[in-house]
C-alpha cells in the first residue's frame, strides 16, 4: 500500500483539537507540516478502516480534507494508529464561538456553501458524510473559502 507509513515518520508538535475518537496534532511528516489524526481505540479503527482507506484515493480535491498517509505502529499491523491530512493555514473551524462572531448574512452564506459541499461530496465521490456538524467545516475568511473535513465516522 503506497499510502502506508509508520509512527517514526511523525514528529508531533502540538495539539490542534480532539473529537470523540481521536486527537489531531500539528506534526512534521518528513519535511512537511501536516495535521495528524491519532485514534484512541483500535476497535473503533477496525470498524472504519476499509471505508477510510477508500477515501484516501480521492486526495487532491481542495474542497475536502481527505486522509493522506495512514500511520501504523509496526510494519505487520493491519490497523492504523492514525492518518495524516493536509494542514490548512488561515482557516478556522466553525466552532460556536467563531460562528457567534459572524453576522447573519455570513452565517446564511456559509450554510449554503456547506450544503453545496455535502451535495458535491455525494455526487462526485458517492460518499455520505456521517457527522455533518459546524466543527467539521473549516473556513478561510480572507478568501471566503469553506472546506469539509473529518470523514472517519
Amino acid at each position: 500500500m503506497v499510502n502506508r507509513s509508520y509512527l517514526g515518520s511523525i514528529t508531533k508538535y502540538s495539539e490542534l483539537g480532539f473529537g470523540s475518537n481521536a486527537t489531531v496534532y500539528l506534526c512534521e511528516y518528513f519535511d512537511s507540516s501536516v495535521a495528524y489524526k491519532e485514534f484512541w481505540s483500535p476497535e473503533y479503527v477496525a470498524s472504519i478502516k476499509d471505508e477510510v482507506i477508500k477515501l484516501s484515493e480521492f486526495e487532491g480535491d481542495d474542497k475536502f480534507i481527505f486522509p493522506d498517509k495512514f500511520i501504523y505502529e509496526r510494519p505487520k499491523d493491519e490497523i492504523f494508529k492514525g492518518y495524516t491530512m493536509p494542514l490548512l493555514y488561515n482557516f478556522n473551524f466553525l466552532y460556536e464561538t467563531y460562528l457567534e462572531s459572524l453576522d447573519y448574512d455570513k452565517k446564511i452564506s456559509l450554510l449554503f456553501k456547506a450544503r453545496d459541499l455535502i451535495e458535491e461530496l455525494h455526487k462526485k465521490y458517492r460518499t455520505l458524510h456521517a457527522d455533518v456538524a459546524p466543527w467539521n467545516f473549516m473556513y478561510n475568511e480572507d478568501n471566503d473559502y469553506l472546506v469539509l473535513t473529518d470523514f472517519d465516522t
